[in-house]
């Protein structure tokens, strides 16, 4: 079930016998099949200086004010593209929520104490779930605006418990901390330092709608513990000592 707050949760990315925004993954730390865990937790190591490399690789800055602007929503492009790729080993899923339908189980066998704080606790879930979801479109077009780049109309799914794929890429890269971000762009020059002064503040969790805050707090929370588990022995050499730098992810 999803614990207070925690409806989302970051999870490796492995092939399943079902689509997992249908069957909605639990756990944020499964293993994928054995076949795949070498494989998935090099990616994982690999994480900081994958993403780096795809998000400033060849950046430029175009001539004009708009530059940074320009500049940043190339990033933010090349991100969401990073996010898509099998070279991201990390995606979000949604635990299930406590749903009207287990609501009237409960009503059914339970005292009527039992059965009003079932009903109260279905409805906070789903309006939880539902703000989420709402939340996730308003900052994805705050990401837009901030970039200058057109906003994308993309219906938002609010039945609890399910994301689109728009909703589920915004958190899946609200999911790395704004670290690895800042040290890529950073280390790139003024053209990445440029880029970076524009998605700051839109990576900052305090900034973000107060539904999400705690989410992408665990999220983050999530993202660091993979990695330090990838630290801890999944694997060696030189991938895993270069994540280890983003153990607090």
């Amino acid at each position: 079930r999803a614990l207070a707050g925690g409806w989302l949760s970051l999870r490796l990315r492995c092939s399943c016998p079902d689509d997992c925004t249908k069957t909605r993954c639990r756990s944020s730390v499964d293993k994928p099949a054995s076949a795949e865990a070498g494989e998935v937790w090099t990616k994982v190591a690999a994480l900081p200086k994958a993403f780096a490399n795809a998000i400033c690789d060849g950046l430029e800055m175009p001539p004009g004010p708009a530059g940074p602007r320009v500049v940043a929503a190339e990033v933010l492009r090349r991100a969401e593209q990073f996010a898509d790729s099998d070279g991201m080993p990390l995606t979000v899923r949604c635990l299930e929520a406590f749903s009207e339908k287990d609501a009237a189980e409960v009503c059914a066998c339970g005292s009527p104490e039992t059965a009003r704080a079932a009903i109260c606790r279905a409805s906070t879930e789903r309006a939880r779930c539902v703000a989420t979801i709402a939340c996730l479109d308003g900052v994805a077009a705050a990401f837009d605006a901030a970039v200058g780049r057109a906003s994308r109309q993309v219906p938002s799914k609010l039945e609890c418990g399910c994301l689109g794929p728009e909703q589920m890429r915004m958190a899946t890269l609200l999911a790395l901390e704004p670290s690895l971000w800042g040290e890529a762009l950073t280390s790139h020059g003024p053209v990445g330092a440029a880029a970076w002064e524009v998605l700051h503040p839109l990576l900052d969790k305090e900034m973000l709608p107060s539904p999400l805050k705690e989410q992408v707090a665990t999220l983050r929370d999530q993202c660091s513990d993979l990695l330090s588990h990838c630290y801890d022995g999944h694997v060696q050499g030189g991938a895993c000592q270069h994540a280890s730098r983003h153990r607090r992810c």
